[in-house]
């Protein structure tokens, strides 16, 4: 009995101490091409990504959907289409009413991601969904609402709505903010704590919150990021920032010694769309993220690594960080 039980206590330690293992699913062209042949080599349907276990050597442990958005009054439940018989999350694959025939083309959306969140699921692995905007929207996430507590706590229940329809394990929220010196109003602070405060009291303790930022610390200036990930960190479960070679240690720096961030929340965010990370990048981070105990690594995107790759760099990258 002993025995038994210091095999699974292992058997835990182990699973935990594996890195994790994180790619994006651009859903907006998802409805265009699904089960075609003649599908352009850019898309991929969501259950033909090889994710399952962490550590399994194929691919990624986590799929992150992206992206929805943040509206909170007069949203797409209230425009009813004869053609959708079930809503994908606001803003995914896109905003309502935005594209021709849009019931239609949700519908298939929401079959496929029905049908590809069983299938990765089935592997082993989680799936997330993500929201690239994180203000308050109205009108069909058309408009812009005030931000306000009250906002913040309908945004952070239709989050959680959307992970319990889907049977989904976490929401990432990828933000943009501002750097460089400027400053941008939409951005209000208050806003992102009162919203991650509330989301985290109302999801299930065993579902994930992640906080990820495209823009580095730039001349000392990472606005709004810097403050929320400052007075919010102990509200998610991992903060994903760009990696930029050469800024790895200053980054990090920031975040640990200037924030107060545990080293096992902070990943990497590896953007095949509009960084174009060399080899030699991404063998820095996996190093990075075993050196420095990070939580992981996360890969923007699995369409764009499937133009490009058909699946092979996500091998690789699992082979390196699992070996």
């Amino acid at each position: 009995m002993l025995v038994f039980l210091c095999l699974v206590l292992g058997l835990t330690v182990l699973g935990h101490s594996l890195p994790q293992f994180e790619v994006y699913w651009e859903s907006a062209g998802s409805y265009e091409y699904p089960g075609d042949i003649d599908s352009p080599t850019w898309y991929i349907d969501l259950e033909n990504i090889k994710a399952g276990l962490p550590g399994n050597l194929a691919g990624p442990s986590i799929v992150t959907i992206g992206f929805a958005d943040g509206c909170v009054e007069k949203c797409q439940e209230e425009y009813p289409d004869e053609f959708c018989s079930k809503y994908p999350p606001e803003g995914v694959p896109n905003k309502p009413r935005s594209v021709d025939d849009w019931g239609t083309k949700f519908n298939i959306t929401s079959s496929m991601m029905t049908k590809g969140i069983a299938a990765l699921k089935a592997e082993g692995a989680k799936v997330h969904l993500s929201y690239d905007s994180i203000h308050p929207m109205q009108g069909g996430g058309l408009e812009d609402a005030s931000q306000d507590m009250n906002h913040a706590y309908r945004l952070a229940q239709r989050m959680v709505r959307n992970i319990e329809e889907w049977g989904l394990d976490g929401v990432d929220i990828l933000y943009y903010g501002g750097y460089g010196g400027s400053f941008y109003a939409y951005t209000n602070i208050g806003f992102q704590h009162h919203l991650l405060k509330d989301l985290r009291q109302l999801l299930p303790p065993e579902k994930t919150i992640s906080y990820t930022t495209v823009h580095p610390p730039s001349g000392g200036l990472w606005y709004p990021m810097e403050e929320v990930i400052s007075i919010a960190h102990r509200y998610m479960d991992t903060i994903n920032v760009l990696y930029v070679p050469g800024y790895e240690d200053s980054v990090l720096n920031k975040l640990t010694d200037e924030l107060g961030v545990p080293a096992h929340k902070i990943g990497w965010l590896l953007d095949l769309v509009t960084t174009g990370h060399t080899e030699e990048d991404m063998l820095n981070m996996v190093s990075s993220i075993k050196q420095k105990g990070l939580r992981g690594l996360s890969v923007f995107n699995a369409n764009n690594e499937n133009e490009h790759f058909g699946g092979e760099y996500l091998k690789t990258i699992a082979e390196i960080l699992y070996e």
